[in-house]
């Protein structure tokens, strides 16, 4: 848990920003925020909105891949 921690923490966070990028691909819930999750195949990055609110994430390549692999047990594969 404390390496998802530090990896939100760490995200590429800005405020204020809208998007529509259609249903997220994992959803989670942390210190009593719900997190939509969206897979960037084309960047190999995760994407994150806080749900409610107007803040959203990107995470780097290398927390991209760890976080992918806290929330589905599975290796990153990069296409």
């Amino acid at each position: 848990m404390e390496t998802l921690i530090e990896a939100l923490k760490n995200a590429d966070w800005q405020e204020n920003v809208e998007v529509d990028i259609g249903p997220p691909d994992f959803r989670f819930t942390w210190n009593s925020y719900n997190h939509s999750v969206w897979r960037n195949r084309d960047y190999n990055r995760i994407e994150l909105k806080i749900e409610g609110q107007s803040n959203y994430g990107t995470l780097s390549k290398n927390s991209s891949e760890i976080v992918y692999e806290i929330l589905t047990d599975k290796k990153w594969e990069a296409q």
